[in-house]
């Protein structure tokens, strides 16, 4: 196979908010997936709005244990990472 560079499943985010849009009411929190978010059952790939305060990866975005890869290089890329928490 060919490897590509990852499109955050566009189609089933454009789908969400169409759907919402012909119901008539604006998308709801946390309701934007991702294929690789809906099959995670640990919650520990996450997808959603960060301009929405309410969104849970909006909360994720404020932590102080987010950070981006090569952040120092200046791309400022659309995925954040939490550092992980260990106990030593």
């Amino acid at each position: 196979g060919v490897m590509e560079k990852c499109s955050m499943c566009i189609q089933m985010t454009q789908s969400t908010i169409l759907t919402a849009k012909r119901e008539g009411r604006p998308v709801d929190t946390n309701e934007f997936a991702t294929a690789c978010s809906a099959a995670c059952s640990s919650g520990s790939i996450m997808f959603g709005d960060v301009n929405n305060k309410k969104d849970d990866v909006a909360k994720l975005f404020e932590d102080d244990r987010m950070y981006h890869l090569l952040e120092h290089v200046g791309t400022k890329p659309n995925v954040f990472y939490q550092v992980k928490v260990r106990n030593v």
